[in-house]
């Protein structure tokens, strides 16, 4: 299982002309290369399927050129927007093989630029992906950032001997997907913001923090709501 992610950057005024294609692209490889220094095992292969060969072997990066607008693309819903921001050869579509990181980097005829992703699951969870690519931001802005992710892991979940404890899950056969598209307001992003950091005393929240709990809450409220068995457990944490 991987974790997509994109990101789109509407060209704005206030954006330099120095800003070329080919600088933009310089700059984030070059933060990307140094975020991997800190998330190291991203840059490694899964081996046996159990554990991770930090072989540095790096991570695919493309650039592409997208021949529209970038309203084209956020305008629509029904536009395949993972045509566009996320690369071809996705780790979902191949997950025995490849990088367990994949990034593309994707320039709008109209100077907009669309940063896609997508990161295994098998190294880390959706707070740390959220983290690897704020991090990534972070660095693009500001080398000299050191980061310090916390591999706490084996703390949690101890590794064990016994080797009759492997995986026995199979990979399924491809099969199709709904997908669903929601979109934000601005007001409703900062009406989140709020309530996070009201209730939780976190101060200017990440925004892609704070939808990955609020995302997570509907789906356990709703899957609380359709199991039988759950509806009568108490949940903590």
């Amino acid at each position: 299982m991987s974790i997509p992610f994109a990101f789109f950057y509407p060209k704005t005024d206030s954006d330099k002309s120095s800003d070329e294609p080919s600088h933009v692209s310089q700059l984030l490889e070059n933060s990307l290369s140094k975020a991997l220094s800190y998330y190291y095992p991203y840059a490694g292969k899964i081996k046996d399927d159990c554990i991770v060969d930090c072989n540095d072997v790096g991570v695919e990066v493309s650039n592409v050129r997208v021949h529209c607008p970038m309203s084209e693309i956020l305008k629509h819903p029904y536009t395949d927007a993972e045509n566009v921001a996320f690369p071809q050869r996705l780790p979902w579509n191949h997950p025995n093989v490849g990088n367990l990181a994949v990034a593309q980097v994707s320039y709008f005829d109209c100077g907009g630029i669309a940063v896609g992703g997508c990161l295994s699951h098998k190294i880390g969870n959706a707070c740390t992906i959220s983290n690897f690519f704020y991090n990534w931001g972070i660095l693009s802005r500001d080398k000299s950032v050191m980061p310090s992710p916390h591999f706490v892991g084996e703390s949690i979940y101890p590794q064990s001997n016994d080797p009759s404890v492997v995986s026995t899950i199979k990979p399924e056969e491809p099969t199709k997907y709904l997908g669903k598209r929601f979109v934000f307001p601005v007001a409703k992003v900062n009406a989140l913001k709020a309530k996070f950091s009201f209730d939780s005393g976190v101060q200017n929240p990440q925004s892609l923090f704070v939808f990955f709990i609020y995302i997570k809450s509907v789906y356990a409220v709703k899957f609380i709501s359709t199991c039988d068995l759950c509806k009568s457990d108490l949940i903590c944490g």
